[in-house]
């Protein structure tokens, strides 16, 4: 058995078996290169052609860039000191709050693991961060930052398992891309351009143009139930039970459940307010966002739309939500100067276009299917985020020795 071992251990693709003790750690100021961009976050076009970050989530585009070369993004401010942090490699340009770290010497730091490592700060970033309305990280916060450095075997197999979930995750990704660009194809050629109508039309002033005469015409208000959500503090969590529901915010609708997220106790939850996987959701205030729910049974908070029909398909409803929200969105930006936000009215204004019950019946038989494999491969990866967040701090302590991991294993194949 020694001898089976020691031939592994003399194998090239053998991995360092140093002790976790022995793991050198250094302040990111002493093995690292920080700088921030230039630019404003107004700079960002719609579809430019070299990635923009800025202290969003979500990436923008520009079609100048200021940087090329392989880096980890973090961003240096938000209101609730929620920071994120992003790996990238080749031509971008940067946001002036957002931070650009790049390892020193890639003979002792891979960037990849160093971007890992900065994800396990985040916690720590956001009890460090100051400000009052916002908050800031300063560069004396980031420079005093410990990062482990085990052998760089090491970091380059933890890497490489935990790019295996992340690969997956953005095939999932792009995946859903797919369909909702399939979904949104579709919609159009029916309701918009009517590739498929022969009948009789009429000019219609609400919808600016000819709708088919023997389509019903309503409003949102009229297809779907929006129900607004509860204030979560009514059913808090006070023992912390194993059954609690996590509450979903603005916040976790577009960045989903952490460990941050509040809990409330199933037992107090009126059932109508309970989310399931594949429930539409829509954020009526401040950030308007639209998706259909894929984290499990969470509590419905306040300033967030769940919503049904008893008479219309899901898909029907999310579309028809998604095609007036550039709309939305401009009626709640005029209104910033307290929290930008929709009413109810604006929902009864928004007009739709009903087809047959048999068309729909047709439509639905292209839909459904769009839909049902959009959120599967939205809990597809969310079972990955899962996996790689518990894997997460256990390899880069050490815990786990990338040893024990076998990545066949961590392949996930999707059926789309």
């Amino acid at each position: 058995m020694n001898d089976q071992r020691a031939s592994e251990d003399m194998s090239e693709n053998a991995i360092s078996s140093e002790p976790l003790e022995n793991w050198e750690s250094k302040k990111l100021e002493e093995i690292c290169e920080i700088t921030t961009g230039k630019l404003n976050a107004g700079e960002a076009v719609e579809d430019g052609d070299y990635p923009f970050f800025t202290c969003d989530p979500e990436t923008a585009r520009i079609d100048s860039y200021s940087f090329n070369t392989e880096a980890v993004l973090l961003a240096g401010n938000n209101a609730n000191g929620e920071f994120n942090v992003k790996y990238y490699s080749g031509k971008f340009d940067v946001y002036q709050r957002t931070y650009v770290v790049t390892s020193q010497d890639e003979e002792k730091l891979d960037n990849r693991f160093l971007y890992y490592s900065l994800n396990l700060k985040l916690n720590f970033l956001k009890a460090q961060s100051v400000g009052t309305a916002t908050q800031y990280l300063t560069m004396t916060i980031l420079n005093d930052i410990d990062i482990k450095l085990p052998p760089l075997d090491v970091q380059k197999k933890i890497v490489q398992v935990l790019g295996v979930l992340d690969e997956k995750i953005q095939i999932n990704n792009k995946i859903n891309e797919g369909l909702e660009e399939m979904a949104q194809t579709l919609f159009k050629s029916w309701f918009v351009d009517l590739s498929n109508y022969d009948g009789e039309t009429e000019y219609d002033e609400e919808f600016e143009r000819d709708v088919p005469k023997a389509w019903e015409k309503a409003s949102l208000d009229d297809i779907a139930e929006f129900l607004n959500g509860k204030a979560w503090k009514d059913y808090s969590s006070e023992n912390g039970e194993e059954n609690d529901l996590p509450v979903v915010k603005i916040k976790e609708l577009r960045n989903g459940i952490s460990d941050d997220s509040d809990e409330v106790a199933r037992s107090e939850c009126p059932d109508k307010y309970i989310l399931d996987d594949g429930d539409i959701v829509f954020s009526w205030s401040a950030s308007l966002v639209l998706d259909l729910w894929s984290e499990g049974d969470a509590f419905l908070n306040q300033h967030l739309f769940k919503v049904t029909s008893q008479k219309y398909p899901r898909w029907f409803c999310y579309l028809w939500i998604d095609h007036h929200i550039r709309l939305f969105r401009h009626i709640a930006e005029a209104k910033r100067t307290t929290m930008g936000h929709i009413k109810r009215t604006d929902l009864e204004e928004a007009k739709v276009l009903i087809p047959p019950e048999e068309k729909i019946k047709e439509m639905s038989e292209k839909m459904k299917s769009i839909f049902e494999k959009r959120v599967k491969t939205q809990v597809e990866n969310g079972n990955l985020e899962e996996l790689r967040d518990t894997l997460l701090p256990k390899l880069m302590s050490g815990e786990v020795r990338v040893n024990d991991i076998s990545l066949d294993e961590l392949e996930v194949d999707s059926e789309v």
